[in-house]
């Protein structure tokens, strides 16, 4: 499970940055240090949720490397100049809410403590309103998470424990009829009913 949220979240990061080119007139990535000293460059690799240290490309070329413990916030940006994403640092490790954020707005927020997801994840649609939220408990998925339509009708709720579906599971129609009941043991549906937007019971072979 830890391998996975891992490579989930590089990818996500280098889907993001990757798809964006680099202007010469604003930098890719500012690190802050904790002695107050900033650097810009063009890129910050490896992703520094795997290793403990991050190198920054320059403009010209040169590489340079310096330990995580060091870094105290790293900034992402469009080629625009505005603000992609930020990240805090403590101690090596992340610590408090990462976000990143469309062009216009923002688009999630991710809770650390310690390095590890701790708290509701959030992401959001392009009009700020609330898309989905998950909860986290020492890095893995433990709660009820919540999807929604754009409209902010609450479109499912999935339950988790250790990073595993268990427990109830709901799909709702936009106008807030039931679409789907389903329990989950151990990542494994043991029920489930469906239900048509007039809310009668859909037989199960159908």
């Amino acid at each position: 499970m830890r391998k996975k949220k891992i490579a989930f979240l590089i990818s996500l990061a280098w889907a993001i940055q990757l798809s964006l080119p680099v202007s010469a007139d604003s930098p890719d990535t500012r690190l802050h240090f904790t002695s107050g000293e900033v650097v810009e460059g063009e890129k910050v690799y490896p992703y520094p949720e795997v290793e403990e240290t991050v190198a920054v490309k320059q403009t010209d070329g040169t590489e340079q490397t310096y330990p995580l413990a060091t870094v105290a916030k790293i900034e992402r940006f469009y080629t625009n100049g505005d603000l992609m994403s930020e990240s805090y640092f403590q101690n090596g490790k992340k610590e408090g809410i990462e976000k990143a954020y469309y062009k216009d707005g923002k688009w999630s927020e991710w809770p650390f403590r310690g390095g590890k997801l701790e708290g509701t994840v959030k992401f959001y649609f392009q009009n700020g309103q609330i898309k989905l939220e998950q909860p986290f408990k020492n890095d893995e998925k433990d709660g009820v998470e919540k999807e929604y339509y754009q409209s902010g009708a609450l479109e499912r709720e999935t339950s988790y424990k250790n990073g595993t579906e268990d427990g109830p599971f709901r799909y709702y129609y936009e106008n807030g009829k039931l679409k789907t009941v389903a329990t989950y043991q151990n990542g494994d549906v043991i029920h489930q009913e469906r239900y048509d937007e007039a809310g009668n019971l859909i037989p199960r072979n159908q």
